[in-house]
């Protein structure tokens, strides 16, 4: 008796433990669903997704996973699938305002400003002082040169967020396409005294003091940028431009041939070079850069490329097709090999040998 008691009370225990595991399809869906918003804080847009959709496979009318898929696809640019996903949240549940917003940017994007006006205002509907809809009102204004119905707007965000930095930068450009330089310099200092790092204010306030020709100025913007991104090289590359449009060369060169050295491995330094030297008309060293990119970095196509690009408009066919010879003897496969023997029959068919130029397309297409 005693025994089978004990036999019934384990197997209680069991099947109670068994039925936790499980759990029933709202706990199933919302752990998949917390897992996936866990995962797209952290910026792992792909395995969020992956969890949205399993939640969906246990509830298929679960607006919210839709919304929040429609959100990685969205960060992840694929717009299309965005925009439907986000549409199915909204028809689920109407007070999803914020995949409103959303859709509204998409619209935008696609310059169906009416349309994405419409989203914003049915958010201000049900909170007037919903920022994201006050934003995306006043972008819609300014795509349809309504600058006057936007300022304000955009003003009245600032006074009630002033540490915000999106209507700032959009009233800045607001100022430059009236040509006010002054005003648009103004309201970004007074954005970077609030936020000293912000990236996008500092370099459109470079910009603004070349444009005014205070170059001492916009330098001291790009040096700043520099310092305060030390590891991020594409601040460099844009003071490189800045200082080959206004003629000090010498220092553009220096800053260059830094990055090459640091990374050595990095083709697209050397690319910027060779281009640089090929703006200000010095195409032996060019040349010579592209060359020597060759043979450091044998299996990278870039600078092949970009030699045999040039041989063309010399009119050297053959030193181009020498070129990308070279390069396809060394690479004997994958996409960049395909790609070299295309430009190789395009050059051919250039020059009228036809029967070549088909013979390497058909190779390409067979592959």
């Amino acid at each position: 008796m005693k025994v089978r008691t004990l036999a019934l009370t384990v197997l209680t225990i069991l099947i109670v433990i068994m039925a936790q595991a499980c759990g029933g399809p709202e706990e199933k869906k919302m752990k998949f669903f917390n897992k996936g918003k866990a995962l797209y804080e952290k910026g792992e847009y792909q395995k969020a997704r992956l969890e949205f959709k399993n939640a969906l496979q246990v509830d298929p009318k679960f607006a919210e996973a839709y919304y929040m898929l429609g959100m990685t696809q969205f960060k992840s640019k694929k717009w299309k699938s965005s925009f439907r996903n986000l549409s199915k949240a909204v028809n689920l549940d109407p007070e999803l305002i914020d995949a409103e917003i959303t859709l509204g940017k998409l619209l935008l994007m696609t310059k169906t400003t009416d349309k994405a006006r419409e989203k914003a205002e049915l958010v201000l509907s049900k909170n007037p002082e919903h920022e994201e809809a006050l934003l995306l009102k006043a972008a819609t204004l300014i795509a349809d040169q309504k600058e006057r119905e936007a300022e304000p707007i955009l003003k009245s965000v600032i006074q009630r967020n002033p540490q915000r930095a999106d209507p700032y930068l959009m009233l800045a450009r607001i100022n430059v396409r009236q040509k006010d330089m002054d005003g648009a310099d103004k309201i970004l200092q007074d954005l970077l005294a609030l936020d000293a790092t912000n990236r996008t204010a500092r370099l459109l306030r470079a910009q603004i003091l070349e444009r005014t020709n205070d170059l001492s100025g916009a330098e001291q913007e790009f040096q700043t940028l520099i310092a305060q991104n030390p590891d991020n090289d594409n601040f460099k590359l844009l003071i490189t431009s800045f200082y080959r449009r206004t003629n000090k060369t010498e220092k553009a060169e220096g800053i260059l041939k830094d990055l090459i050295a640091a990374h050595p491995e990095d083709e697209r330094f050397r690319l910027t070079l060779a281009q640089f030297y090929a703006k200000i008309n010095q195409k032996d060293a060019m040349v010579e850069v592209l060359r020597q990119a060759t043979k450091d970095l044998p299996e990278e196509y870039g600078a092949y490329r970009t030699l045999a690009r040039y041989f063309i408009v010399e009119k050297a066919n053959d030193k181009a097709l020498e070129v990308l010879d070279q390069f396809m003897l060394k690479v004997r496969t994958g996409p960049n090999y395909l790609k070299a023997k295309v430009f190789k029959a395009a050059v051919l068919f250039q020059e009228k040998k036809t029967a070549d130029a088909l013979r390497l397309v058909n190779e390409v297409l067979k592959d």
